[in-house]
C-alpha cells in the first residue's frame, strides 16, 4: 500500500505542475465565442496574434497574459473574497483604479509615490482614495455616502476634504469643523460614487494590481497605447498586462458591492465580516486548511495502521491454525512412535525367550544324547562280556539285556523329542527376530518424523510468539492513529464552529435599492 501511495502523491504533483504550466499558457475568447490557446503577441495595427491566427483588435472578448508566477495558497484564495480592494491607491471618477500610494492630494490633482511619466488625476475625477486594502464590509460602508473620511476605527466623517500632505489628511465638516488625520488612521477618503458607462469598454488589469477602463486604446509591437484620462499618451508594455477585457465592465467599487448584493444569505453574512472578524476568519480558515491536511494525512496513515492490524491479525491466526495443525500431526507420531517403541520391545523381549527356548531345548538334546551313549556303552559292554568264549553263563541273559535295552530306547525317544522341541524353538526364534528386525528401523524414522515435527513446531511456536507482538504493535498504531484523527476531527469541529459563530454575528446588510 505504502508504494501505491506514493504513485499516487507523485501523480498529484504532476497533475499540479501540468496544470500550473497550462495556466501560464495565453488564452484569447473571441466576440463570437472561439477559444484560441497559444503565445500572443501585440501587433501595430491594433492586430492580436494568438500562434498563427490574426485577428483585429476590435474582435476580442477577453485576452489573458499568463504571467508564471506561485499559484497562491488556499488560505490566500479564502482571503482575497473578503477584498474589495486589496492595496492602496486611487479610484478615478471613470472607474479606473491606480494601484499607487497616494502622498498628497489638493483641490487640484492628486500625487502618487512613483508616478509613471504621463499618468495625471485631477480631484475633481477621483472616486475615492484608498489608503489601505478596504474589504466587503468597509467597501459597503462607503455606498451611498456623502464626501467624507473613513476610518481604521470604524467611524465615518462627512465632510469636505482640505488637503492630503505629510502623511496627513486635513478635513472639515460641518459638525466638527476642521480636523487632521493620520494616514494611518484612515481607511478611505469617499468623495463621489464612480460612474457607470453605458457603452462598452475596454478593461486592463495589470500585475501591479491597478484596473484600467478606457474607451480609447491601441496596440503596438508588444505595448498597449493609453490616451486617456489618467493616463494621457502612456505606453504599457504587454509583460505588464494579466488580462483585456472588451464589454460591459465596471469599476472595482462597483464589482465589489454586486459580488454582495448577489451573494446568497448566508455568503452576503460571510463576506460582510468586520476587519477584526475578517482577520479571525482569515486565521480560522488558515487553520482549517493547515488541520484538514493533517487529518487527510492521519487519515491515510490510520487505514495503513487498520490494513497492517488486519495483516498481523490474519497472519497470527494463520499461525496458530498451522500450529494447532502441527501439534495434532505431532500427537499421531508420538502414539505411532509408542506404539512401534512397544512393538519392538514386545518382539525383543519374545526373541530373548525363544532363544533361552532354544538354548535349553539344546541342552536337553545334549542330555539325551548323553544319557544315550551312556545306556549304549552299558548294552555294549554287557554283550561283549557274554560274548568271550570263556564267559560263563549269565543267569536271567535276557532279562538283563531287556533291562539294559529299555533305557536305550527311552534315550532315544526323549533325544528325538528334544530334537524336534529344538527344532520348534529354533523355527519360533527365527520368526520372531524376522519381526523384531524391521521394527528397529521404523522406530528410528518414527524418532527422526517425531523430532522433525518438534522442531516445526517450536519454529511455528516462535513465530507465533512473533506474530503476536507484531499485533500489538499493529493495535497500538492503529490506537495512536484513531486518537489522533480524533483528535484532528475535533479540532477541525472547534474551528469550524468557530468560524460558524463569526458568521452569526455579522450584520446582514440591507438589500441594495
Amino acid at each position: 500500500m505504502r508504494g501505491s501511495f506514493h504513485t499516487t502523491m507523485i501523480g498529484v504533483l504532476l497533475f499540479l505542475q501540468i496544470a500550473q504550466l497550462k495556466s501560464w499558457a495565453d488564452e484569447l475568447n473571441t466576440r463570437d465565442g472561439k477559444t484560441l490557446y497559444g503565445a500572443v503577441k501585440l501587433l501595430n495595427g491594433d492586430i492580436v496574434q494568438v500562434g498563427e491566427t490574426r485577428l483585429p483588435l476590435n474582435n476580442v472578448q477577453r485576452l489573458a497574459l499568463d504571467q508564471p508566477q506561485v499559484p497562491p495558497d488556499e488560505v490566500g484564495k479564502s482571503a482575497d473574497e473578503f477584498w474589495a480592494v486589496r492595496q492602496a491607491g486611487a479610484l478615478s471618477w471613470r472607474g479606473t483604479f491606480i494601484a499607487r500610494s497616494v502622498k498628497a492630494m489638493d483641490d487640484t490633482k492628486v500625487s502618487f509615490q512613483g508616478a509613471p511619466k504621463g499618468l495625471f488625476l485631477s480631484t475633481p475625477n477621483t472616486a475615492a482614495v484608498f489608503f489601505r486594502p478596504v474589504s466587503l464590509q468597509q467597501a459597503h460602508r462607503l455606498r451611498g455616502r456623502r464626501p467624507g473620511l473613513l476610518l481604521q476605527s470604524g467611524d465615518f466623517m462627512e465632510g469636505e476634504l482640505l488637503g492630503i500632505q505629510d502623511g496627513r489628511i486635513k478635513m472639515e465638516s460641518v459638525l466638527f469643523g476642521r480636523k487632521s488625520f493620520d494616514m494611518a488612521e484612515a481607511v478611505a477618503l469617499w468623495l463621489q460614487p464612480p460612474r457607470s458607462m453605458a457603452r462598452p469598454q475596454f478593461a486592463i488589469r495589470t500585475n501591479s494590481g491597478s484596473y484600467i477602463l478606457t474607451d480609447k486604446l491601441s496596440l503596438q509591437t508588444g505595448v498597449v497605447l493609453l490616451d486617456d484620462s489618467p493616463f494621457r499618451r502612456h505606453r504599457l508594455a504587454q509583460n505588464e498586462i494579466l488580462t483585456i477585457k472588451h464589454g460591459a465592465v465596471t469599476d472595482v467599487l462597483t464589482q465589489a458591492w454586486a459580488k454582495v448584493d448577489n451573494a446568497p444569505p448566508g455568503k452576503k453574512a460571510e463576506l460582510m465580516a468586520s476587519r477584526e472578524n475578517l482577520s479571525r476568519t482569515i486565521q480560522l480558515r488558515g487553520q482549517l486548511q493547515d488541520i484538514e491536511l493533517k487529518l487527510a494525512e492521519a487519515k491515510v496513515l490510520m487505514l495503513k495502521a487498520e490494513e497492517a492490524k488486519v495483516k498481523s491479525s490474519a497472519k497470527r491466526q494463520s499461525i496458530m491454525g498451522n500450529r494447532k495443525r502441527l501439534q495434532n500431526e505431532w500427537q499421531q507420531m508420538n502414539r505411532v512412535y509408542w506404539k512401534t517403541r512397544s512393538n519392538k520391545l514386545r518382539t525383543t523381549s519374545q526373541a530373548q525367550t525363544k532363544q533361552q527356548d532354544v538354548a535349553r531345548a539344546q541342552n536337553k538334546l545334549k542330555n539325551a544324547e548323553r544319557s544315550l551313549e551312556r545306556q549304549t556303552g552299558k548294552l555294549a559292554i554287557f554283550e561283549k562280556e557274554i560274548a568271550r568264549p570263556n564267559a560263563k553263563p549269565q543267569k536271567d541273559e535276557r532279562r538283563k539285556r531287556d533291562a539294559l535295552t529299555r533305557p536305550i530306547e527311552r534315550a532315544k525317544r526323549d533325544m528325538r523329542r528334544a530334537q524336534q522341541e529344538l527344532e520348534d524353538a529354533r523355527r519360533n526364534s527365527n520368526k520372531i527376530q524376522a519381526e523384531a528386525k524391521p521394527l528397529e528401523g521404523r522406530e528410528e524414522d518414527s524418532r527422526k518424523a517425531l523430532d522433525k515435527a518438534k522442531k516445526e513446531i517450536d519454529r511455528e511456536m516462535l513465530a507465533y510468539r512473533q506474530s503476536i507482538a507484531e499485533y500489538q504493535v499493529s493495535t497500538r498504531q492503529a490506537s495512536i492513529t484513531r486518537s489522533k484523527v480524533s483528535t484532528l476531527q475535533q479540532e477541525k469541529d472547534r474551528v469550524a464552529q468557530e468560524l460558524e459563530e463569526i458568521k452569526s454575528k455579522i450584520p446582514v446588510p440591507p438589500p441594495s435599492k
